[in-house]
This record gives C-alpha cells, sequence and structure tokens, in this order.
C-alpha cells in the first residue's frame, strides 16, 4: 500500500521555521551587523549587509530522533550534494557549513570528526573518500557520490574543513523550551510563555514573507527592535497587538448579516465603510480573545473600556439628537447618524489601556457593542432593531 502520510515533511517544515528563530536568538547578539535568510542560500543561512552568505545550515529532523549519520547515510550526502553544486561553496574561503540534526554521529563515522570539538578534518575526508568508492546503493547517493569523488583534492578538502556538525540536536517538540530559555534576558519575568507566543506569531508572518521571497532576509536589529516592542507591550499600561490585519473583503461573507453591519447600512455607509468595519470587528475580536487566553487582559479590564465607550457613544448621540429637528427627515437622520459614526470612528479618546493606541481596537469594539445592539448611529435605532426582531420572529 503506498503511504500519503505528509507528516514527517510537514514537520521538517515547522521544524525549519521554528530552529531558524531559534538561531537568531542564539546568533543576534554575535552577528548584530548579519541578516538570516530561509530557503535562499540553504534551509538557514546568514548574511553579511553585502548580502553574501557567511554559514549556512542544512537542517535534518528525524521522527521520534531516530536515524544516524553514517558515512552511507543519505542525509550526508544530500547534503553533500547541495553544497557541491555551489561553487562557491567549494572554495576554501568560502562560507561555515553545518548540519544541524536530531540525528546522532556514531563514533568512528566521518561525522563525528566535524564536530566542533575534536575535529579531525584529514580523517573525514578519507572516510567520505572510502565510502564514496564502496557504498553499492545505486539509487539516493549514487549521484552524490560519484561526483564527491570527481571533485580535487582540494574543492573535497575545502568543503569538509568548513563543515560543522551539530548532532543530536534538539527535536521539534524540545524547540519550545529552548526558545523560552533564549528569552530570559528580554521577557518579563514570570511572562515568558506569553512573550513567546507574542513573539512566535510575529515570526510566522516573517518566515511565510522569507518563504514566498517577499522579502529576502531578517537582520539582527530587527529582531532586537521586535523584542523591545513586545516588551514594551507587557507594561502595565500598554498591551501588545498579536492578530495580523485582515482584509474586510475576505470576511465580508462570515459577517454580513451581521447587526452592526445593518445598522451601518440604515446611515448609508459606503462600501469602502463596510468593508473596514467588518475588518475591524474581525480584528477587535480576536484580539481580545488572545489576550484573555494569555492572560494579558482581565475581562473585568474590558468590560470597563467597554463601558467607558458606551459612555462616550452615549453622550454623542445625545448631542446629536438636541441638535436634529424635531421634524427631521429619514434623510436627515441618515445624514446626522453618519456624522455620528465618523466622529466616534476617528476618535482615540478611549483607549483600552493608555499607551495602547492601536485605532483599530477601539472602532473594533464599538461595533462589537452595535452587534449587540447596545448603541447605534441612526436616530431611530432601538425601533429599528425592534422592527427587524419582530420581523425575524
Amino acid at each position: 500500500m503506498v503511504s500519503h502520510d505528509a507528516s514527517s515533511s510537514a514537520i521538517g517544515y515547522l521544524y525549519q521555521v521554528r530552529w531558524a528563530l531559534l538561531e537568531l536568538l542564539r546568533g543576534a547578539r554575535e552577528r548584530p551587523d548579519m541578516a538570516l535568510t530561509l530557503e535562499k542560500f540553504d534551509d538557514v543561512a546568514w548574511e553579511d549587509s553585502g548580502g553574501d552568505p557567511q554559514a549556512l545550515l542544512q537542517l535534518k529532523h528525524h521522527k521520534h530522533s531516530n536515524g544516524s549519520l553514517t558515512d552511507k547515510s543519505a542525509d550526508v550526502w544530500r547534503t553533500l550534494k547541495v553544497w557541491m553544486d555551489d561553487p562557491q561553496l567549494r572554495d576554501v574561503s568560502g562560507p561555515d557549513l553545518s548540519i544541524v540534526t536530531t540525528a546522532i554521529a556514531p563514533v568512528g563515522m566521518a561525522a563525528s570528526y566535524l564536530r566542533r570539538d575534536g575535529r579531525n578534518v584529514a580523517k573525514a575526508v578519507e572516510l567520505l573518500d572510502e565510502a564514496a568508492k564502496s557504498s553499492k546503493e545505486k539509487h539516493h547517493t549514487s549521484a552524490a557520490r560519484a561526483q564527491w569523488l570527481r571533485l580535487s583534492d582540494a574543492d573535497r578538502i575545502g568543503i569538509v574543513q568548513r563543515t560543522y556538525v551539530l548532532d543530536g540536536h534538539l527535536p521539534i517538540e524540545q524547540l519550545d523550551a529552548a526558545l523560552e530559555d533564549a528569552l530570559w534576558f528580554a521577557a518579563p519575568q514570570g511572562r515568558t510563555a506569553d512573550f513567546l507566543a507574542v513573539l512566535d506569531s510575529w515570526w510566522m508572518g516573517v518566515a511565510i514573507d522569507l518563504l514566498r521571497k517577499a522579502r529576502r532576509s531578517i537582520r539582527a536589529d530587527e529582531l532586537k527592535a521586535k523584542l523591545d516592542d513586545i516588551r514594551d507591550g507587557f507594561h502595565p499600561d500598554n498591551l501588545v497587538t498579536t492578530v495580523p490585519r485582515v482584509d474586510g473583503t475576505d470576511v465580508m461573507d462570515q459577517y454580513g448579516e451581521r447587526a452592526f453591519v445593518t445598522q451601518l447600512y440604515w446611515i448609508d455607509a459606503t462600501p469602502v465603510a463596510l468593508k473596514r468595519a467588518v475588518a475591524d470587528f474581525h480584528r477587535a475580536v480576536t484580539q481580545t480573545t488572545h489576550w484573555v487566553d494569555r492572560n494579558l487582559l482581565e475581562m473585568s479590564e474590558f468590560d470597563e473600556f467597554k463601558d467607558a465607550l458606551m459612555d462616550e457613544w452615549e453622550l454623542a448621540f445625545d448631542d446629536m439628537m438636541q441638535d436634529l429637528p424635531e421634524e427631521a427627515s429619514e434623510g436627515d437622520k441618515k445624514k446626522a447618524g453618519a456624522a455620528l459614526y465618523r466622529r466616534l470612528r476617528d476618535s482615540t479618546a478611549v483607549q483600552v489601556r493608555p499607551r495602547y493606541t492601536e485605532e483599530f481596537y477601539a472602532r473594533g469594539i464599538r461595533h462589537e457593542l452595535a452587534d449587540g445592539c447596545r448603541k447605534g448611529w441612526h436616530p431611530d435605532f432601538e425601533e429599528l432593531v425592534q422592527a427587524l426582531t419582530i420581523g425575524n420572529d
């Protein structure tokens, strides 16, 4: 039976992305002027300010941490094949080359002589030469072994003396603990797991952009700036945004029949205003859930914020009603409601915390209140809601 289980491949990609974050955290201090790349020069790589590679890393994750780096293993020869195919990587002055793997290099194998400690480059070259000549395997590594034997002595030595084996490395299930350990200097005391969750949310967006070539690299100083920003978000007077922007068009079908959208139709809101409202509502409600789930925001504090928004609306709504003539036309009422909506939409007077100034959040929670029909924009919104409710019974 043919297996279609892609779990190992999926885990491999996730391992690459999360391990790259760990590499960036660990290496940022030593390489402050460099940048990290994904799938550009290799699985993970460091490049200098001129865009030239300085260190390349091949990642090998084995399910249940099995596998071994013998002289004839596919991991060894597939990695060498990648490096042999690039003339720059064969040069003795080329970048450092590393194999990061959950597998183990058995004693006496070439890989065991290429750890950072106890290195013996000449012995490793000798063992790889022997393996390339003696292996009878004809499918997975035969092309790589043949290519190895065609290289000059200088090229083979040039590759091996810059190769480092980091075997027995952390499996994917242990990366969270390693990431938290790497964040000890940045995260507020007792909030490391929450800090990592916020960092992960940002990092996944960065990694996706790197993999789809929307950006070429991530600099070490960019990471430092983000860590400072996240830490600032944990200040008692602030919060950190973890939910990315959304396009209202993408979620319009999900919310098109909601009460807050209907209330906007009652004041003849434009398609642009409707699209922005749906996006703000979706993002704000999702963001609240994230904060509450991570104990970054208490429900009592959130309720106080909504009460403050209600107080703001009540005064503004009363002003609108005072300015409307007693016999106002439906057109005048719609214009007054639209003006009230724009006035509060642009207001930054009420924030969930003093230093949290993301405008989408207050806008979105105002829509949440309108969705519950606790507030509205049209002067007759209560009667319109009642008629709508009766009509749906």
